[in-house]
């Protein structure tokens, strides 16, 4: 149904054509709040997916001295060790064995919407992103002059993720987890 309605003299008469442009309208309007609530409903289970997933994914950073022993000892980040304790039918460990950069689940969520089957037991998805560097830290305190933005701090605990079309940004569930503030 097109929203350009073209009033053609003769065709309708100008009550005819108002009430017609006000059911259109309407539909339209109900249309958009339909796709307002649909919209509205994936973020709230995608944001409820997430945070169930927070008890199974920590992220443990390590520093160490730059140049140890100097007076400002300033800190870099050692190590971002990434750990998955999920079990083997959790959404993380749970995705199609195609090797598609991305998948959208079907209705049921059985398989993707190219009819790759939904596959347990994986390897955690978010892993990669880790291993490769590819995990861009968007908590408090980021570091802007490191790329991934994690700040020079010995720190521990459950991580939120976010899937941004491209990349993976994390921050820490609570806002203060860190292990050691020692050297800040």
């Amino acid at each position: 149904m097109s929203a350009d309605l073209i009033y053609q003299p003769g065709i309708l008469g100008d009550a005819e054509f108002l009430e017609l442009e006000k059911k259109v309208a309407a539909q339209l309007a109900q249309k958009r709040l339909e796709a307002t609530a649909a919209a509205a409903k994936r973020r709230d289970e995608d944001q409820a997916r997430r945070e169930a997933e927070v008890k199974f994914h920590t992220v443990t950073v390590t520093t160490r001295p730059e140049e140890a022993g100097t007076p400002d000892e300033y800190r870099v980040v050692d190590e971002v060790a990434f750990t998955c304790t999920a079990p083997d039918d959790a959404e993380c460990r749970s995705y199609p064995e195609c090797d598609c950069e991305s998948w959208t689940w079907n209705d049921d969520r059985t398989g993707d919407e190219w009819g790759h089957p939904r596959v347990p037991g994986r390897q955690c998805w978010l892993a990669g992103w880790f291993d490769a560097e590819g995990a861009i830290y968007a908590g408090i305190n980021g570091d802007e002059m490191r790329d991934d933005l994690i700040p020079a701090r010995d720190f521990s605990g459950p991580i939120i993720t976010t899937w941004c079309h491209e990349w993976v940004e994390w921050e820490f569930a609570a806002p203060d987890t860190r292990a050691d503030t020692s050297h800040e």
